[in-house]
C-alpha cells in the first residue's frame, strides 16, 4: 500500500512524503501533484489515478487557492 500525495506546487515539494509514509504504516509515497494545479484537476486527477491503482492506502492532498482555474 501506498500513500498518494495530490496538490500544487506545495504538494508537489513536499520532501517529507516517504517518511510520511513509514509513519502511517505504508510501503512507499507516490506524487501527481504538478505546480499551478487547480482544486479541479487535484480532485479529478486523484480520482483517475485511484480508479486504475488499487493499491492506495492514504490519499494527502494540498488545495489550492480557489480563484486558480484549470484551462
Amino acid at each position: 500500500m501506498k500513500l498518494l500525495v495530490n496538490g500544487c506546487s506545495f504538494s508537489a515539494n513536499y520532501y517529507l512524503a516517504n517518511n510520511l509514509a513509514r509513519q502511517l504504516g505504508l510501503d512507499c509515497a507516490e506524487s501527481i501533484a504538478i505546480g499551478g494545479s487547480s482544486n479541479r484537476r487535484i480532485i479529478r486527477s486523484t480520482i483517475e489515478y485511484i480508479e486504475s491503482n488499487q493499491d492506495i492506502g492514504f490519499v494527502l492532498l494540498g488545495l489550492s487557492f480557489f480563484r486558480r482555474r484549470e484551462g
